[in-house]
């Protein structure tokens, strides 16, 4: 099934006409989408169909570009879905870009924010979410996600994600938490409604992930979702690094026999 749906992405027939072929693209996508995204990065293959499809409001064109999305936020649910129930998976809501505004305004994370030293909450919140990384053993982090750019003709946004070290309970709920002495990662990204938290998403050390998905793009609203997961949840064609399968051999190695058993 996977070669049948890859070929027919791949070729394309000169005798069939551009509208036959997004037509069989479409339900194509779906059955990827369905059966593979667990294994395969179907996030340029969605972009290029996107991009085939005629940018006018024929209602046509519109149900095509709303079929595509609905497949992708029902793949990102499910995935949201799974990678919650052994990690972390926090929604905000966003505005979008205003006039004057340069950028959208992160809004809120709700429980999970860290408060700033007015006891209020900033536009770029940190965030401590906590993982629990075996026995007796949980992670601490603090994020900070920062959305820098919004470019509402490709649907996708910039974003600037900030994660620090494994912290103690008491730090990651620091505001003065010195962000480059504590850090671990620090990268910016385009993303944008076809990215799976699953494939894409950052590699952390002790075979820890977290992921930027979008959730939602209107022109009245963004929302963002952050996700951190252990390793073990990410994709099946996510190896392990050596440091990672090192962590988890001692880590085993130091389990009390009594527990192990």
């Amino acid at each position: 099934m996977f070669r049948s749906i890859l070929d027919t992405f791949m070729q394309k027939d000169s005798n069939i006409k551009s509208e036959q072929f997004l037509e069989q693209q479409v339900p194509d996508r779906e059955l990827l989408a369905c059966n593979f995204h667990d294994s395969l990065d179907l996030n340029p293959i969605f972009k290029h169909v996107q991009q085939q499809i005629p940018n006018d409001d024929t209602d046509e064109n519109v149900n095509k570009r709303a079929r595509l999305e609905k497949v992708a936020l029902e793949v990102r649910e499910r995935q949201m879905t799974a990678l919650a129930d052994s990690g972390k998976v926090v929604r905000d809501g966003t505005e979008p870009a205003r006039s004057g505004m340069e950028r959208p305004i992160l809004s809120f994370f709700g429980p999970y924010t860290v408060a700033s030293k007015a006891g209020g909450e900033s536009h770029t919140p940190r965030l401590c979410l906590s993982l629990n990384a075996g026995p007796k053993e949980d992670h601490y982090r603090q994020f900070k996600l920062e959305v820098i750019d919004y470019e509402p003709s490709l649907r996708e946004v910039q974003a600037r994600l900030y994660v620090s070290c494994p912290l103690s309970a008491s730090d990651s709920q620091r505001a003065d938490l010195d962000l480059v002495g504590s850090r671990e990662a620090d990268t910016t990204f385009w993303i944008g409604l076809f990215a799976f938290p699953m494939i894409d998403n950052t590699h952390l050390s002790h075979a820890e992930r977290c992921a930027v998905s979008v959730t939602m793009m209107t022109p009245d609203a963004l929302q963002i979702a952050l996700s951190y997961f252990p390793g073990s949840r990410a994709s099946l064609k996510d190896k392990p690094y050596y440091d990672e399968l090192m962590h988890d051999l001692l880590r085993i190695e130091n389990i009390p026999k009594s527990e192990k058993e």
